[in-house]
């Protein structure tokens, strides 16, 4: 059976009334959708309409229900139908909050005019409870429009043309301009003047380099004249050695000679003791003396003259023992020397224990040394002599640069914790002056000021490090004082 045209004139407009209803449904969200309502609150929404989609993290999870205009501070409470199950939202970031902590609700959209709210996620810290729904207030940021762009874009160019006028008014300016040609031409003569000063940094450093390698060639110099020296002191310690038991040898024929002798050696031995404080007294009065030079030189011109006849008297001893009525003498004197042996052994023990209550410990200490100036490379030799060096007082004698200078050394010692510490005070240099030393380390280390010269006031300061067989090297600065006339030293010696 056909239908007629009015059937289907009837059936069609049915179907399109029915679909017609559909597509209002839809639009005009006449089904309620079902969720969580959550209210956040805007300052300003931009445009935002209900029914606009609600997206976390770029997903959709609800939709917007309504929005209600608070007409006392004009603030937007926009409701939020979260329709997606098992997401949960926490709370807005506050002021406090580290930049990607918590959540940021705001309203974004596109060029086309499309609006949606945007939850933005941050870190949520541990143990943060998620918020319920209608529980606590949500405070959404505003969104960036494009009116506030051009109005900040607008703002920015506003800026920039001042700055590209003051910029044209500072270079138009004839001032300016001559200052920057000024600085140009500054700038080519730096660079000028960094090319010679790098040429002459070159010269420089050639030249240091040509002064260390003279001053390394003048080290091993000195090493080999230490080296020398400490062999020639070697040798002179085997030549005093030998002389030492020959004159140990002649000391007893001489006591064996002199029995009866003894106790009055000892006696004048005192009185000796006595005339060398005066004869100290008297140094120091002469120290100051302009002819002392010269009286040192005649005196040493008298000492070699006494030298060659002691050298006579000798040979007369040798031709007289020749004779066999002086070789029974000798040796009767010999008997008579073994019966007199205990005797002069007692007496031997007391001068010991005599001169050890005296001086604490050695009767003397010799220095023999060589030292170089090694600004000059010139050398000098000093022998001086400490009597009583432990002891509370003590004396110092010598002379520095024997065969040059001269330079004599006669000071009085005060001591101090055994002769670990000791002032003086005489002629220092042929001058008159003050000195100090400290012995360290068990007086393996010896170090000591010299202070002279009352017109123009010179100091030396030097030390001494002592190795077994009381070698030592020498080191220090002649005249600290005087950066012009003063000069580094290293030396060599041994000690008696």
């Amino acid at each position: 059976m056909e239908m007629s045209s009015a059937a289907k004139v009837g059936m069609v407009a049915v179907i399109a009334l029915i679909l017609f209803g559909l597509v209002v449904t839809q639009l005009g969200g006449i089904s309620e959708e079902r969720g969580q309502e959550y209210v956040v609150t805007f300052q300003n929404v931009g445009g935002l309409q209900t029914k606009a989609p609600v997206l976390l993290a770029g997903v959709k999870v609800g939709l917007v229900k309504k929005m209600e205009l608070n007409s006392e501070d004009s603030r937007v409470k926009v409701t939020m139908l979260i329709t997606r199950p098992g997401v949960n939202l926490y709370r807005s970031r506050r002021p406090d909050d580290s930049k990607d902590s918590f959540y940021i609700y705001t309203v974004a959209g596109n060029l086309l005019g499309d609006k949606w709210v945007d939850i933005r996620t941050g870190r949520i810290p541990t143990d943060t409870v998620p918020i319920k729904p209608n529980e606590e207030p949500i405070v959404g940021e505003p969104p960036v429009s494009l009116d506030d762009l051009a109005r900040e874009g607008s703002a920015v160019m506003s800026e920039f043309r001042q700055s590209v006028n003051a910029l044209n008014e500072l270079v138009a300016d004839k001032k300016f301009q001559n200052d920057i040609r000024e600085t140009m031409g500054n700038f080519t003569e730096i660079s000028r003047n960094l090319k010679g000063a790098s040429a002459d940094a070159r010269v420089l450093v050639a030249s240091l380099n040509g002064r260390v390698e003279r001053l390394g060639n003048a080290v091993e110099l000195v090493v080999a004249h230490v080296d020398e020296t400490v062999a020639g002191f070697q040798h002179d310690a085997q030549a005093v050695g030998s002389d030492l038991r020959g004159f140990s040898s002649g000391l007893r024929g001489v006591v064996s000679h002199n029995q009866g002798n003894i106790n009055t050696i000892v006696t004048t031995l005192k009185d000796t003791a006595a005339s060398l404080n005066r004869t100290m007294k008297t140094l120091e009065e002469l120290a100051n003396d302009k002819d002392l030079r010269a009286d040192v030189l005649a005196t040493v011109s008298n000492l070699k003259r006494t030298t060659e006849e002691v050298q006579g008297i000798a040979s007369d001893i040798r031709s007289v023992t020749s004779d066999p009525e002086v070789q029974g003498d000798i040796r009767d004197t010999i008997q008579n020397a073994k019966e007199a042996t205990d005797s002069a052994k007692k007496v031997m023990n007391r001068v010991d224990n005599i001169t050890e209550s005296v001086t604490e410990g050695k009767f003397a200490n010799v220095y023999l040394e060589n030292e170089w100036n090694t600004r000059n490379g010139h050398p000098a030799a000093n022998a001086n002599v400490f009597l009583l060096p432990d002891g509370p007082y003590g004396a110092k004698l010598g002379v520095d640069s024997l065969g040059q200078d001269n330079l004599i050394n006669v000071q009085a010692m005060k001591g101090f914790s055994n002769g670990n510490y000791r002032i003086r005070a005489g002629v220092v240099r042929s001058q008159v002056g003050l000195g100090a030393d400290a012995r360290l380390f068990n007086k393996r280390l010896e170090l000591s000021v010299d202070a002279y010269n009352t017109r123009k006031v010179e100091v030396d300061v030097y030390g001494k490090v002592l190795f077994p067989g009381d070698f030592y090297l020498l080191g220090g600065y002649r005249n600290v004082t005087q950066s012009n006339q003063g000069y580094p030293i290293i030396g060599a010696g041994k000690r008696f």
